[in-house]
């Protein structure tokens, strides 16, 4: 019935249905997408769209002394984060989490507070979050080349060339007002298990996209178990067919607190000065990963 309703309004408003969302804040189209996202177990309407743009990055790190390399609790890195990547065409966004693995480990902050360690990037890994069987795939990132920039001047989000792939979603760039959908992704268990499966919270949200305000502040529950979110925005194309574009990705301060930084494209472009490796990237085997125990100390790798 749901998806009846949306029809009708398709037929009836024709070239003028995206006018006619944009126009009526508690519009008919409104209300149809809203009784969509709840009609579905799992929200699947707009989940199964979004799933394979979407991956879980997990990136290693080490610490280095001297010329000596540390890691924790038998294994060959010290920490990682978890963290949801945004595909897009030609390129991949990712969030600083990447970028700054150490950064909110209580475990590094304790270790190195009198800064006798170097952090250094170690292994990255992306996993599908279309497939039910948890698998992570090696990926490149260019830590230090001009083919990672962050687009924020906060550096909170980055995105990465790639010229291989030419899909993924379709950005909104657009300013004014928006009216769509909010989607987070959560751990089911914490952000340190490499094994997680995750859940799908999501709503309506409107807003406006100004030049001097695409970065919006964002109230979370359970952050502790956050990946990430997008914020996407259903637009009408001939035909019947509703595609949904990607306007904003949720992104984490470096104190934790979560904002939603709009794809507008009246953003300034930030090179990617805070993007430089402290030192070579180590090359070793893959090893399976553990969740490593608060308070360990570093270990010499030999």
């Amino acid at each position: 019935m749901n998806r009846i309703i949306l029809m009708i309004l398709i037929v009836l408003l024709g070239g003028n249905f995206v006018a006619f969302a944009q126009q009526n804040n508690q519009s008919s189209f409104d209300e149809a997408i809203k009784s969509l996202i709840k009609s579905r177990k799992e929200n699947a309407f707009i989940i199964d769209a979004l799933k394979p743009e979407l991956c879980i990055i997990r990136q290693q790190y080490q610490l280095k002394r001297g010329e000596d390399m540390y890691g924790s609790d038998g294994k060959s890195y010290y920490g990682e984060t978890y963290t949801l990547g945004v595909k897009v065409p030609g390129y991949l966004y990712m969030q600083r989490g990447v970028l700054k693995p150490w950064e909110g480990d209580k475990n590094y902050d304790r270790v190195n507070a009198d800064g006798k360690y170097e952090s250094v990037y170690f292994k990255s890994f992306q996993r599908s979050l279309v497939e039910t069987k948890v698998a992570y795939s090696p990926i490149e990132i260019e830590f230090g080349r001009s083919y990672l920039q962050a687009i924020n001047s906060d550096q909170t989000l980055y995105r990465q060339e790639d010229l291989v792939s030419d899909f993924g979603l379709s950005i909104d760039e657009a300013g004014g007002v928006k009216r769509g959908i909010m989607v987070w992704v959560y751990s089911n268990s914490t952000l340190k298990d490499s094994a997680m499966t995750v859940s799908f919270q999501q709503g309506m949200l409107s807003l406006e996209a100004k030049s001097d305000s695409i970065l919006i502040p964002q109230t979370v529950s359970n952050a502790d178990r956050l990946l990430g979110g997008v914020f996407v925005v259903p637009f009408y194309e001939r035909g019947g067919r509703i595609q949904i574009r990607l306007a904003g990705i949720a992104v984490r301060t470096a104190n934790g607190d979560w904002n939603l930084q709009l794809l507008a494209s009246h953003f300034d472009d930030v090179s990617a000065t805070d993007t430089k490796d402290t030192s070579n990237r180590v090359d070793a085997e893959e090893e399976k990963s553990k969740d490593f125990p608060e308070g360990n100390e570093p270990t010499l790798i030999k």
